[in-house]
This record gives structure tokens, sequence and C-alpha cells, in this order.
């Protein structure tokens, strides 16, 4: 490096330390520890934006800082609809600051420590480097959505083999009112939805072969973390994998390979569930257990249909599903907010249609089963979900995570159908 290079760039190590120190003395706590974790994200997306497609970075910038401007207003002016939970997480953090000793590897635990607070446990990792601020929270759940979109972009370019396909589809999740909206709270829901796409997007490289050795590794760390955050993951993610494998029994040439990854995971779910008989138990009467609490409030929807046994649930499922999944309806409208989630709605029924559509006149055969991969995950995460709730307010912050495929497979079909319409 030339003696000109180093003058040039001496200032910028100068400036910086500068410049943290003037935010601190210029901005409350709260406001510095905001920006601050808003400039490092920041400098990460312009990162990791090099080298995608130029309308997707466009439309990515412009969420991030709509995220950062709502979470800012929200917290001065409250307009966006409260949730209890985010309370409960925010005091649970502050309790773990104030009561644990102030050391950094102590936070840690939650590495090894599977427990009940597990996302408190990680807020309060948050709040020891910035402050107990709860915006702290909020803009890293916000932006670690983000970056699960960033990492979706990549699945869907491995998939589908078009930045078409990609930048479209997921500029419009990222941009997506209640994706903008409920991965703001301090709730789980961003960080789950993280670690689903991590999985996902390690599977698809096993299956393509690529660096198969490490992408196991952050596989199964990442299905590990998921099911700590949400037990009732780890049956719904052994659920997906093995429709899958069957899936490749069914249509595979090699059929005989997955014969024994299905036998291995048959199982290894037998002697889970002998072992841990108790635990097993729990999970697998949660939709009994947890439908009636759901129930609850001004925007309970189908609170009529009380589950007696597994036969209810099973006999209620398509019409919870077409609620959860799609609702509320015009006829649910119970004000503002509600009327904007059913507008919602529509749109997410007309990207299920055009799902249909993709595979019945559409699809692209290459990586078809990676592309029945996608649509396993997203249809089961549904329908385990519209099990259980029974209110609009949790089943649109639930539903999120899953309906974004269906605008993949939508942006798939438009594309197909402009392809050949050009030819």
């Amino acid at each position: 490096m030339s003696t000109l290079e180093k003058e040039k760039i001496l200032p910028l190590y100068m400036i910086l330390p500068i410049g943290i120190v003037l935010i601190f003395l210029a901005f409350p706590m709260s406001v510095a520890a905001a920006i601050y974790i808003t400039l490092i994200f920041y400098l990460i997306f312009i990162y990791l934006l090099k080298s995608k497609d130029q309308f997707f970075r466009k439309m990515f910038l412009i969420s991030f800082f709509l995220r950062f401007l709502m979470i800012a207003l929200d917290e001065i002016l409250l307009f966006l609809p409260t949730q209890s939970d985010s309370f409960i997480y925010h005091n649970q953090a502050v309790d773990l600051c104030l009561s644990s000793p102030h050391s950094f590897l102590y936070k840690y635990e939650i590495i090894i420590v599977a427990h009940q607070l597990l996302y408190s446990k990680f807020l309060s990792c948050l709040y020891t480097i910035f402050g107990c601020y709860p915006i702290v929270g909020r803009l890293f759940n916000s932006y670690i959505f983000l970056f699960a979109a960033i990492l979706l972009y990549e699945i869907v370019n491995k998939i589908f083999e078009n930045k078409r396909t990609a930048a479209y589809s997921i500029a419009w999740i990222v941009l997506m009112p209640s994706c903008l909206v409920f991965s703001s709270y301090l709730l789980r829901d961003s960080l789950l939805f993280f670690l689903s796409v991590l999985i996902l997007l390690f599977f698809v490289n096993v299956i393509q072969k690529r660096y198969q050795t490490i992408s196991f590794i952050i596989l199964m760390s990442a299905f590990f973390y998921n099911g700590l955050l949400r037990v009732q993951n780890y049956y719904l993610f052994g659920l997906i994998f093995l429709l899958f494998f069957v899936f490749q029994i069914l249509t595979s040439v090699n059929y005989k390979k997955y014969l024994y990854i299905v036998l291995v995971i048959l199982v290894a779910t037998v002697i889970f569930v002998a072992k841990y008989p108790s635990f097993s138990y729990y999970v697998i009467t949660y939709p009994l257990r947890a439908q009636p609490l759901r129930a609850e409030g001004g925007s309970a929807y189908l609170s009529h249909l009380v589950y007696n046994d597994w036969y209810d649930v099973l006999l209620f499922l398509p019409i919870r599903f077409i609620y959860f999944t799609f609702g509320p309806f015009i006829w649910n409208i119970g004000g503002a907010f509600q009327l904007f989630t059913a507008l919602e709605g529509l749109v997410i029924l007309l990207a299920a249609i055009w799902t249909v559509i993709y595979f019945t006149k559409y699809r692209i055969e290459h990586n078809f089963d990676l592309q029945i991969f996608l649509l396993i995950f997203c249809l089961i995460g549904l329908l385990a979900n519209a099990s259980v709730d029974s209110n609009f307010g949790t089943a649109v912050r639930h539903r999120m995570n899953y309906v974004v495929f269906f605008f993949i497979f939508a942006k798939a079909a438009l594309e197909e159908k402009r392809l050949k319409r050009e030819k």
C-alpha cells in the first residue's frame, strides 16, 4: 500500500472513534443504541447486497429505512397494535440483566441451556451490549428478518435459477405490510424465521452437494436452536423432512438411499418418544390444550369449533386453514388494522392461486424436488399453526413465515408465462 493510500485511510480510523463518542454525547442513550445497531446492520447489508439484482437492492434499502422510521415513530407515538408477549419478553430480559452477574460469557449460557426463557435470555445479551431499551430488540428483530430475506433470495436463485424471480418475489416480501409490522415486535417470530431459512438454505446445499459437511453442521445447529425457541418445531421439521424423503422415494430412481433416510428418521423418532414420553405427550397434545386459549379477544374466529379429540382437529382443519391463511374476511373486519390485513389476505389468496397455476401449468422441471420441499414446508407450517390459532391478531403474525413462499411460486409462474409469451 502506497504512502498516499495510507494517508487517505488513516483519517477514517481517526474519524470512527470520534464519531462514536459524538453519537453518545449528542443523543440520549436509547437513541445512540438504535443508531449503532442500525449502522452495524446497514454495513452488513451493503456488503451482502453487492452482488444482488439492482432492483432488489433498491427495494431492500427502502424496506430497511422504512423499518427504522416505523419503529422510531412507534416508540414515540405508539400507533401500532400492542402485543402483550412483547412486554413479557422485555421485562424478563431486564430482570435477567439486573439479577445476573454482568458477565458477557455468563449471558451466553443460552448456547448450552435449553430454557423456557431462551428468547428473553437472548434479549438480555443484546441489552447487555446496547442497554435495556425495547427499541434495540425491535430493530434487531426487524433487521434479522431482512437478513433472512437475503438468504431466501439465495435459496430462490439456487432452485429456480432466475434472478428476476428471486429479486421481485423477495422484494415484495420485505415490503409486505404484515412482515414490516410483525417483524418489528419483541417476539420470537423473526429469529425463528431466520433459523428456519438457515435450515432451508443449507438443506438445499446438502441436496445439491454444495459444501456438504459444513452445510450439514450449520443445518443441524439451526435445527437445534429453532427447536429450543419453539419445541414444537422439532416435530414440525421432522415431519417436513419425512414427507420430502417419502416424495423422493416415490419419484426418484435412486429411491433406496432415501428409504434408508426415512427408516433412520422413523427409528430416531420412536427412540426419542420412548425416552421422553412426557415431553412427546406435551407436544402432541398441544393443539388440544392451546386452541381454547387462542380463541379469545376481539379478533377471535371460529371460537365455536371446540376440540374434544384428534378427530375434531382433523375434521375442522380445512376451514381453520382457510381462515388462518387468508383471513380476516370482509365479515370479520372490526377496525382499520383488520381492514388492511383483510386486503393483504386477498393478495395472499391471489398468490396461492398462482401457486396452483405454477404447479399445474408452468412448473420448472429443474430442481423440482426442492420446489416440492419448499411447498411442503409452506403447507405443513400453515396447517400446523392453523390447527392451533383462533385469533386473527396471532394468525397474521404466525402465518407470515410461511405464506411468503406463495409469492415465490406466483412470481415463478408469471416469469415462466412471460418467457413463453416472448418465445
